[in-house]
């Protein structure tokens, strides 16, 4: 048996009651699971419950098939397109943020960072689908964009997908640039977290300057552990999903490859890079968005805890990594 809830803003909220031998028992599942754009994804890990789930999105119809012990719950619903487009951020194997059942929604963005404007990261963009932000991104070239892989894996088609770049707001200002076409890491899989890397071709030539200004990208060497990473990016507000309009800045320490490998139970392969610190993390609706240290992109903002904040290091793609760096040479010539 379970309870769905359902809003017009983009989520599903979804919990569900344990049932086993011992009927008298309350067990209920004290989590929720709050599912933002879960399409194929196929391997669901819920942290604390030690529940496994199974599920498939169609575009606007998800159907999902969960079990743990002696459970077995299943739902299907259509929900608006504005209720899958959004990406959320990341933990091992699947896109979704979670809230205790009894808790208010907190605040989920660039935790513990503060307001900071285009004209100090001008290579910030943000990558947008009918117009609402989905995720960030990185001025590379006058032509192309840097992004996440899992930003993009599902989009049937170019046409509604634009890039917004010289704001410091991510729902006006700057220019609004039409996306042309796209490359996914050939090796990128949806239902896994590696090769996570995108490059995005815009029509029109992204006219550099002030607030406009490609980063240069790291080619040989990781990122020093200990010294900070910057890290911007318009991150959700509120679990509900509104994404903050004002462009946010946190710095974070960079993690040793094998601590982080410890923290996330062997998920960290040599194409990821690891930063966080106590407090502070990058969170929702900041996927794709640029790993900075020293004026060069090091990584793209990957995945992560569901609970933003919580001092478990985030995960970057490495750009510096020879196969990730390949791509983007192939694909955009740079």
């Amino acid at each position: 048996k379970f309870l769905l809830w359902t809003t017009t803003n983009p989520l599903v909220l979804v919990s569900w009651r344990r049932f086993n031998s011992r009927p008298a028992e309350d067990t209920s599942v004290a989590d929720s699971v709050i599912f933002q754009h879960v399409d194929r994804v196929t391997l669901l890990h819920v942290l604390r419950s030690r529940m496994r789930c199974s599920a498939r999105a169609l575009r606007v119809v998800v159907v999902a098939i969960c079990c743990t012990d002696l459970i077995f719950a299943y739902f299907a619903l259509a929900v608006p397109l504005e209720a899958v487009v959004a990406r959320v951020h990341r933990l091992p194997a699947v896109r979704l943020l979670r809230v205790r059942a009894s808790d208010d929604p907190r605040a989920d963005r660039i935790v513990g960072g503060s307001k900071t404007t285009i004209e100090s990261v001008p290579y910030q963009v943000s990558l947008r689908y009918f117009n609402n932000h989905i995720c960030g991104g990185s001025i590379i070239s006058h032509s192309w964009v840097l992004t996440a892989a899992h930003c993009l894996d599902w989009y049937p088609n170019n046409d509604e997908i634009t890039v917004r770049t010289g704001s410091t707001s991510q729902s006006a200002g700057g220019s609004l640039h039409a996306v042309f076409y796209y490359h996914l890491h050939e090796r990128y899989d949806p239902n896994e977290f590696q090769w996570d890397v995108a490059t995005v071709r815009v029509r029109t030539p992204m006219g550099l300057g002030a607030g406009r200004a490609p980063i240069p990208l790291a080619t040989s060497t990781e990122w020093t552990v200990g010294e900070r990473i910057l890290v911007t990016g318009w991150g959700y507000l509120t679990a509900a999903g509104k994404v903050d309009d004002t462009l946010q800045m946190i710095l974070l320490d960079a993690v040793p490859q094998e601590s982080c490998n410890r923290t996330w139970t062997g998920f960290i392969t040599a194409d990821m890079l690891c930063a966080g610190g106590p407090g502070v993390d990058a969170c929702a609706g900041d996927s794709g968005g640029p790993a900075v240290q020293d004026g060069v992109q090091y990584g793209i903002v990957s995945w992560g805890s569901i609970d933003c904040g919580n001092g478990l290091p985030g995960v970057f793609t490495n750009i510096a990594h020879p196969s990730v760096r390949s791509f983007i040479r192939r694909t955009t010539m740079l």
